[in-house]
């Protein structure tokens, strides 16, 4: 028998314990395990996902479900333990193994904080400060007004005239925007005239 018609001959028997009306969740479990980690079907279906929908009528996720319910089964009972009766047990089994994993020394919450303790002290170190300072002060160094330095500065008190100054550069540039925006009605009058106002006019000589 070739290695094809082997795994063909393995997926129809996996998939037949699924079809019987699915005896238990930890036979259905088991075989949707050995289906995606094998990728037995993969001669009819891209992935697990499409599988699981097409061929038997229900989500990945429920597929991960079982599978991950089965999987619970076997390790309790392999530990010694007793297993859970139902799928919700196991699936409830499950999810607490996972917090556990969570929160146990060297796991992922302690990963988490270990990674964002890094990745404060990276940010925090002289190098990376003086890199944030020079970055901002560039920042300044390129406002287009004194009142827009300022307010990088964290001065919110302005005078009268950057008052005007920082009212005027941003309506110049919102006109601007709405010419790039409306390239195509420019020199027409009334557009013109609302974007800009009146055209100066040449005096005659």
């Amino acid at each position: 028998m070739t290695a094809m018609a082997l795994a063909e001959a393995t997926l129809t028997e996996l998939e037949a314990i699924i079809d019987r009306g699915k005896q238990t969740f930890v036979e259905v479990g088991n075989a949707l395990t050995e289906i995606r980690e094998r990728k037995l079907y993969r001669e009819r279906y891209a992935t697990f996902e499409d599988y699981c929908q097409q061929r038997h009528g229900f989500s990945s996720s429920r597929g991960r479900q079982l599978i991950a319910a089965a999987a619970t089964v076997t390790a309790v009972t392999l530990s010694g333990g007793t297993p859970p009766a139902t799928e919700r047990e196991a699936r409830a089994l499950a999810a607490e193994r996972r917090q556990d994993r969570w929160l146990a020394p060297g796991g992922g919450a302690e990963r988490q904080a270990a990674e964002i303790a890094a990745y404060s002290a990276a940010r925090n170190t002289p190098a990376a400060q003086r890199e944030a300072q020079r970055q901002k002060q560039a920042e300044i160094d390129a406002a287009p007004t004194a009142a827009h330095r300022k307010i990088l500065t964290g001065n919110q008190n302005l005078t009268p005239e950057e008052r005007a100054e920082f009212a005027a550069y941003n309506l110049a540039q919102h006109r601007a925007a709405y010419l790039r925006d409306h390239c195509d009605l420019c020199g027409r009058g009334g557009w013109w005239l609302e974007a800009w106002g009146p055209r100066p006019t040449k005096e005659p000589a």
